[in-house]
Formats: C-alpha cells, sequence, structure tokens
C-alpha cells in the first residue's frame, strides 16, 4: 500500500519548481462530469463509513485489519481547499492516520494533482496544529496519508509512470507522489463479486452492459439479508427499466 508521509510533504515544500508546478495545476478549469445513478450511488456509499471500511478490508486487509468502522471520523471540509463530492477524507480517531477516497469515472491527470494538493493541505493542517498545542509530546508520531483511487472509466488509465501502484514523478527532482489505484476495468466480474461489499457490487455493475447488467441485478437482489442494499439495487433495477422505455 503507498502512503504519503510528512517526509514527502517536506521534500515538496522545499522544491520551488513543484511549488510552482502545483500552483499552476491549480489554476486548470475542471471538466463537466457526469454521473449515472451506479456512479451516484457509489459516490453516496464512499461517503459511508461502515460501507468503506468493508471495502478497503476486501482488498487492503492484511494492512489495515486492526481499524473498525468506529475508529474513522470522516473531514468534510479543509481551510483552503474545496472537497470535491467524488472525494471523500476519513482520519483514524487514535492514529495521525488519513485516507483519501477519490472516484473518477473519466481519466483526468489533474485529479492526481488534486490528491497531492490535499495530502498536503493535511499535514500543513497536522504540523500548525502541533505548533499550536502546549502539551506537545516529543514521542508523537509524525501522519501518513493513504491516497486511493476508483477508477471505472473505459479508457486506460495513463499516468507519467505506469507500475502496480502507479507513481506519478515530478521532472527530474526525484520526488514522487504515489498512490493506490483501484482499476475496476483490470479486473474480473468474478473476483468483484466474490468480494461481496456493496462498493464492489456497484462497481461490478460499471463493467456490465444490457443483459448482463440485468441479469447481474436480478442475481444480487437474490440477497435479502440487507434491506439497505437490496433497496439500492432495486432503485438502479428501477432506473434501468425507466431508461428502456
Amino acid at each position: 500500500m503507498k502512503i504519503f508521509t510528512y517526509n514527502d510533504y517536506l521534500d515538496y515544500t522545499q522544491n520551488n519548481n513543484q511549488q510552482k508546478k502545483l500552483s499552476k495545476e491549480k489554476r486548470e478549469k475542471e471538466r463537466n462530469i457526469e454521473y449515472d445513478i451506479i456512479d451516484q450511488y457509489i459516490l453516496k456509499s464512499i461517503g459511508e463509513k461502515e460501507y468503506i471500511i468493508e471495502f478497503l478490508y476486501s482488498f487492503y486487509k492484511k494492512e489495515i485489519q486492526d481499524i473498525k468502522t468506529i475508529d474513522l471520523k470522516k473531514i468534510s471540509e479543509l481551510e483552503t481547499k474545496n472537497i470535491k463530492n467524488n472525494t471523500q477524507i476519513y482520519k483514524h480517531m487514535y492514529k495521525e492516520m488519513y485516507f483519501i477516497i477519490q472516484y473518477e469515472n473519466q481519466f483526468y491527470s489533474q485529479k492526481i494533482f488534486e490528491i497531492l494538493q490535499i495530502c498536503m493541505e493535511l499535514i500543513k493542517k497536522w504540523k500548525e496544529e502541533k505548533i499550536k498545542s502546549k502539551n506537545q509530546n516529543k514521542s508523537f508520531r509524525y501522519p501518513i496519508i493513504i491516497p486511493i483511487i476508483i477508477y471505472t472509466g473505459e479508457k486506460e488509465w495513463r499516468s507519467k509512470k505506469q507500475i502496480k501502484l502507479t507513481q506519478t514523478e515530478f521532472e527530474n527532482n526525484g520526488v514522487y507522489f504515489s498512490y493506490n489505484l483501484i482499476n475496476i476495468k483490470n479486473m474480473s466480474m468474478l473476483k468483484l463479486l466474490e468480494k461481496d461489499t456493496l462498493i464492489t457490487d456497484l462497481l461490478l455493475l460499471k463493467k456490465c452492459e444490457g443483459n448482463i447488467k440485468t441479469k447481474m441485478l436480478e442475481i444480487l437482489m437474490e440477497d435479502t439479508r440487507n434491506v439497505n442494499k437490496y433497496y439500492i439495487y432495486k432503485k438502479i433495477k428501477d432506473a434501468e427499466i425507466e431508461i428502456k422505455l
């Protein structure tokens, strides 16, 4: 699992060229992105602690096995950075650990810089609070941030340096920004189905089209143990029927 650390923050703030590059990226115009009903439920689900924790377990159980739903709190705003509706930030209540979850249905390279900006802002805020704190503890732990992008777009996810867990390299100064990429295009429907979480079920539906999507909805609706999940699948099925009509 890739993380953003306090040392990364220092490396970046000490490099004037990269500060200028980040400022330039901030001026880039946002594109209009359309969300269908499945996208909308994915966005809503990543904003719910119980759904996001089971989703994270399904991909990173070994790394976060000690984290419980009650350990997380959601950060709804930052002082100098607006949080878009496709991005959720969670903080561990008892550790200096943050999760940034961003959902993308289109490839847009500036989104990577948007996550970097949030990482920088979170650590900057932590640093300011430590300076203001009267009870400074020399044994405190520096924060770590886990940036995760969930991608469901049809086009290939492209970055300057493609590896399994993607890294973006800034010019020639050796400063890296690493993030965890969950690319649904590269995952089989069976693998998603086996994970058995609300969010992976919704991501599975994003892979399906036509009659396959209809059949998959019927399969998911056969499990009536979770009323909320059943309700969501039914709403999606009704919407799909309405579109066909």
